[in-house]
This record gives C-alpha cells, structure tokens and sequence, in this order.
C-alpha cells in the first residue's frame, strides 16, 4: 500500500492524446521500499488500515455489519490488459450501492482499505481496483530508493498509464454489473446499478474525478473519460493541473462531490495539490468540501515517516464517518444523512477544520 507520486497534465496533441510530465525527483516521502530502514512505516499502514477506528462524530449512521471478501483478477481482453480487484460487501442483504474505489501511484487494491471495509460494513459493495503500470510493483522489485524514485517518474510521465486508469473504472463497473447478474457468483443480487459511486486519494483521486466529469485539458485539445453510470463522487487530496484553468477542467462536472484535504496538504513531491480550487471551479449543486485541520497528505493514506500523528486515527474516523454521510444522502437518498451533512457536520468539526456546502 504505497501513496503515490503524483503528476501534471502537460499537454494534450491534436486529436485527442494526451501527455503527462514526470514531477521533478524528490526524497522517496510517497516511495519508501519495505526492504530499506522505512520498513515499519509500510507495516504501520497495513496496521492503520482497518475499518475499527471509533466514530469521530456524531451522525445519523447505521450499525456496521458483517463483510465478506472477494480477491480476483479480471482481463480487459480489448485493452489486453489486468486489473486485479478485491471486493468488501455486506455477507447479507441487498442489494447496494457499489463504490470503485482507485488507489495512488505505487499503490495496490490493498490500499484504503480502512475506507472500503467501513462502507462496506454499513451496506456498500467496495471494489478496490488495482492499476498495472502505476502500482507497487514499481517499487516493490527496485533495488534502492533512487532506482524506486525513478520507476515511479517514469510511470507517472507515461501517458497510457494515466489514460489507463479511468478506463480501469469504466472496467470494474462493467465486471462487477456481469457478477451481479451471474447466478454462480456470491454478489448476484447485491449491487443497485442506478446507485454508484467512485473514490480515491491523491492520483487516485484525479482517476476517480476524471471518471466522474473532469476534462482532461492540455494544449492540442480534451479528453472526456467520465461514465455516465457515477452518480457520487469521493475525491481526497487530488493533484491541480497546471496547464489549463480549473473552470475549464470542471466546466462539465455535474456529479456530487465530497472533496477532502488536509490544510497541511499544500505540496507533494513537486505536485500542488487542490484544497478550494475545485470545489469553487464547479457550479452544479451537491458540492461538499472538508479542510482537515492539521492534516496533510500522509494523513488519508495512513502512513507516517516517522512516529504516527495524534490525531490521525481521529482524522481517519472523520474520514469514514463524514463519507458515509455522504454517500447515504446522495446514493440511497438518506434524508437524515443529507440534513446532517447540512447542518450538524460543521459544528462538530475540530479547531483548524472548515465545511462548506453548495
């Protein structure tokens, strides 16, 4: 469960490509390899990612559930491609909204699990997708940090990668519909295909935004990757796009969105990341932004180069419980989760921490 590397949009040619420049190389703070000294960080994350944490708040939700667990993975044949998945559904019931949920650079379908495995717990199908090419295999064989930072550039300056990973969405939505409807598959049943969402962090969350509405802009032209099946939108810590205005990028962006970031997230690894840009850029309605206070990037992917935060099991508890919130109210309709988030959420927020709605 790596966080990630993240990158800028350079330019899109005529005719629809689209290029992306690696980020100038930095010390390894989103690339630290399990065989070097930061070893009991990356355990420390696997440790940290578990849907237990004690509610932050106090909101309308409903009592945690029992999971079950899916491991797989499926083969684009169009795309020639993998995309392994591990799915977190309720054991009973449904059937559910389903989430598809797309990990950082250097991550895995492992990561995020504290997020996946509590929605699930409250009535939510989770598919943690994993995205070849931008996954912890670039630094998991590396055989030191430099050589790791530099698979990592690579990668995030390799179009088809980032092309990729909207496309993986659009997938996983198409394979789990088919499971949903296989009579030999233990989620028959369980998906509602009028309620799904998408999620992320850091460039997972430029995946879960593009497959959401965002343009993809550059100098030639735009790209729109979104599908239409989303209806919800979770977007944590996405990195900004330097090379065409916001407004632009967002112009179409008609899907609710929760946007979180931390108010200590500013820059990573030469990437500057979105705190009101976005949410100020789109002009639909159903629009919520969370500034955590005392936050940063490392926060939402729960690793720490060094010893844990205080308050990160706290901020991790706002996270699941402000999320779920909001995917009650916007997915299933929840008149008590959507009166909560307009209402109550502010006012039980920590010193340092701001809400806005729209």
């Amino acid at each position: 469960m790596r966080p990630e590397r993240n990158t800028r949009l350079n330019s899109v040619p005529v005719g629809a490509e689209l290029r992306l420049s690696p980020l100038p190389p930095r010390n390894a703070r989103h690339a630290k390899l399990s065989k070097f000294p930061m070893i009991r960080l990356f355990v420390a994350l696997l440790l940290l990612s578990l849907p237990q944490f004690a509610r932050a708040l106090d909101a309308p939700v409903s009592a945690p559930s029992a999971i079950a667990e899916l491991r797989t993975t499926w083969n684009d044949a169009a795309r020639r491609r993998e995309v392994p998945v591990v799915i977190f559904y309720p054991k009973t019931g449904g059937p559910f909204p389903l989430i598809i949920i797309s990990h950082g650079l250097g991550g895995s379908r492992d990561t995020l699990d504290y997020l996946g495995k509590y929605w699930a717990s409250h009535g939510y199908v989770c598919a943690q997708i994993q995205h070849l090419g931008t996954d912890d295999a670039l630094w998991r064989n590396a055989p030191d940090e430099e050589a790791a930072n530099a698979a990592l550039s690579r990668a995030a300056g390799t179009l088809a990668n980032i092309l990729n990973r909207p496309r993986d969405v659009s997938f996983a939505i198409d394979q789990m519909l088919k499971l949903n409807a296989d009579p030999n598959s233990p989620l028959q049943g369980k998906i509602n295909p009028a309620q799904i969402g998408v999620a992320g962090h850091s460039l997972g969350a430029f995946t879960a935004l593009a497959s959401a509405g965002q343009k993809l802009i550059g100098a030639g032209g735009a790209l729109d990757l979104s599908d239409s099946r989303i209806k919800a939108c979770v977007a944590v810590s996405a990195p900004l796009n330097p090379q065409a205005p916001v407004a632009d990028q967002f112009a179409d962006f008609k899907v609710p969105l929760f946007y979180i970031v931390g108010a200590q997230d500013n820059q990573v690894l030469g990437a500057t990341i979105a705190h009101r840009q976005i949410y100020d850029a789109i002009a639909a309605p159903q629009q919520y932004l969370l500034i955590v206070g005392g936050a940063d990037h490392m926060t939402f992917a729960g690793e720490r180069f060094g010893p844990d935060e205080p308050n990160d099991a706290r901020d991790h508890a706002l996270t699941q419980t402000a999320t779920l919130a909001f995917w009650d109210a916007e997915l299933k309709a929840d008149a008590a989760a959507k009166s909560w988030l307009q209402t109550d959420l502010k006012a039980q927020l920590q010193a340092g921490s701001a809400f806005e709605m729209k």
